[in-house]
């Protein structure tokens, strides 16, 4: 076995402690039934150790010597999380099955049926954020209970094989996928996201984006901090980081000639993404502080790279959500 298969079963062993240990002690404190967890926290584990796959070379090689087979694999995995979700739960339905295998046929059969070119390489983009921004998989991954939300497996489902279907069957030879930040991603990311604060602070001051800053630092806000990097390294800036970054820049930028066009163009489209934030459509407020972050995840990725983009991302996220902004 090769080291990264090893690092890999080393990472789900301790995710798996973890997150069983993690969902205890949330259901307890939200006063989840133990039947809900057990019903839930299988079909989570499966799809997390799944979605944590992806950023391992060794396990995507083994997907990859799959060869035409790999569609039907990865669509035969989400039919089986599904079921192991909804089943217990009492929500399965068959019609949500089949919308559910429709959509991911369709998403993972994407390069196979279609002609390469930038129309298709686009097309695949917006399909996928459409069934993300449409929010169709909480209609589709329900707990009847309501507490915690059935689609957080749906989109953990979705996000994996968007990722798998675009390494692995489109073929991105230039991103550097991968979970973990290396040292000149860490440099190259906290420069980034400082060179970003300058303008984005002003500029939500401006559109009355900011709230109340936290009086005192405490262990709790060190911990929320954390916690909020972790989330958002691991899980928002990682997919949205590949698509928007180590996708959509590069393709734009290959298909112009220009790279200043290809981050321009790029960082627009993902504000655009982002006028469905919450409170309602169309929110023009976060769309364009979406714009300006970015642009400089966008310079962070020229300069370093994908993962240096990512902590460039998750920090700005960390700084918005803890310290003074709404």
């Amino acid at each position: 076995m090769n080291l990264s298969l090893r690092r890999f079963w080393l990472t789900i062993g301790i995710l798996w402690m973890v997150g069983i240990a993690g969902a205890l002690f949330y259901a307890q404190r939200q006063n989840i039934p133990a039947k809900v967890v057990a019903a839930m926290l299988p079909a989570l584990l499966l799809e997390l150790s799944m979605y944590v796959a992806t950023g391992f070379a060794g396990v995507r090689a083994r997907l990859s010597a799959l060869g035409p087979r790999l569609p039907a694999v990865l669509l035969a995995s989400a039919i089986a999380t599904y079921a192991i979700l909804t089943v217990p739960l009492g929500s399965f339905r068959w019609q949500s099955l089949l919308l559910t295998a429709a959509l991911v046929a369709a998403l993972v059969y994407w390069y196979r049926v279609l002609p390469p070119g930038l129309a298709t390489d686009l097309g695949f983009l917006s399909f996928t954020a459409a069934v993300i921004l449409s929010k169709i998989l909480a209609t589709l991954y329900i707990n009847p209970l309501g507490k915690p939300d059935g689609d957080i497996v749906g989109r953990l489902m979705w996000w994996r094989l968007g990722i798998l279907a675009a390494l692995l069957i489109r073929g991105a030879p230039q991103v550097d996928f991968g979970f973990f930040p290396r040292q000149r991603d860490w440099i190259v990311g906290l420069r980034f996201c400082l060179y970003s604060l300058v303008l984005l602070i002003p500029l939500a001051l401006g559109l009355g984006l900011v709230r109340q800053p936290v009086d005192s630092f405490s262990t709790r806000t060190l911990l929320t901090a954390l916690g909020t990097f972790a989330g958002a390294l691991w899980f928002t800036a990682l997919g949205e980081e590949l698509f928007f970054r180590g996708l959509l820049q590069e393709w734009l930028s290959g298909a112009t000639r220009s790279s200043l066009a290809g981050l321009s163009i790029a960082s627009i489209l993902y504000g655009a993404t982002h006028l469905w934030f919450s409170p309602g459509f169309p929110n023009y407020r976060h769309a364009l502080i979406t714009v300006v972050l970015g642009v400089f995840c966008g310079l962070a990725y020229s300069r370093a790279g994908f993962r240096s983009a990512m902590v460039t991302h998750a920090l700005v996220v960390a700084v918005w959500r803890v310290a003074f902004l709404r």
